[in-house]
């Protein structure tokens, strides 16, 4: 039986511990052939709310995803059962108009903070975490010797703009962002017409270069003053992108994984 930990609109996700089904390691992330995952087309998982309440979901489908290059990812859609009885999809479209889940080892708390434990989270094409994963950074693997799981919690940091690390968002859906990194899993378009943003680290904004939307300085100055002037002011030479940056430096060190550009905005 499987017990419902967890379920964010904010981060688009939803954590089963206790699965009625038998989890692959992390490294595999569940992402297997479509010969394997196939028998799990129809499960149904029993779970429950946070008030006791016996909630139904059902995978319904299982398929490739088509925008990866690599062919290892897999798009589940996760139905819930409704009070009445029918089923509903799990996840919103996403701007694609994809309703599709990712599952993934491990869940996510209200702060963000990733926990590594034998909880299966599906997250929603719609949320950060699903999008970071299909932009290549896949938590299971290492690319150049480096596990790409703190890549993964950097993106989903750097996609809400939760400048902080605290699992505050501070963007709006649809807001454009370029994002590059060291590793060239993703490479900065010169012609996007955007200002550089932010270095991000596991924990949030490392170097803050300027907000994606002015106003936000304000809510940053009450949520993590300290932290902000560490942003603002870094003790270290130069967070601009180098291609030559040292990219095998600890992923829990101060040294930032990913950076991203945007659009000057002023309303948030």
């Amino acid at each position: 039986m499987a017990k419902l930990l967890l379920w964010s609109m904010a981060l688009a996700f939803i954590t089963l511990i206790q699965q009625t089904f038998q989890q692959t390691s992390q490294k595999q992330s569940y992402q297997q052939a479509s010969s394997q995952q196939q028998p799990l087309v129809g499960a149904i998982l029993t779970s429950f709310d946070q008030q006791g309440q016996q909630r139904r979901l059902k995978i319904e489908s299982i398929s490739p995803d088509p925008q990866d290059p690599e062919q290892e990812l897999s798009l589940y859609t996760v139905l819930y059962q409704q009070a009445d009885g029918h089923w509903q999809n799990l996840c919103q479209s996403d701007l694609e108009g994809v309703s599709k889940a990712i599952p993934l080892s491990g869940r996510w708390n209200e702060t963000g903070h990733y926990i590594d434990d034998a909880s299966l989270t599906f997250a929603c094409s719609n949320g950060a975490i699903a999008k970071c994963v299909r932009w290549g950074y896949k938590p299971w693997k290492n690319v150049q010797g480096l596990s790409l799981r703190g890549h993964h919690q950097a993106c989903i940091r750097m996609v809400r703009a939760d400048y902080c690390g605290n699992g505050n968002s501070h963007t709006r859906v649809g807001t454009p962002i370029d994002i590059y990194d060291p590793m060239k899993i993703n490479q900065q378009n010169s012609q996007s017409g955007m200002v550089f943003e932010a270095a991000w680290g596991i924990d949030g904004a490392l170097y803050l270069n300027r907000p994606r939307f002015q106003s936000v300085i304000a809510q940053l100055q009450q949520e993590c003053p300290e932290k902000l002037a560490k942003m603002m002011h870094p003790q270290v030479n130069d967070f601009a992108y180098r291609p030559e940056l040292d990219h095998r430096t600890d992923q829990r060190s101060a040294q930032p994984l990913l950076f991203n550009d945007s659009f000057i905005q002023a309303i948030p």
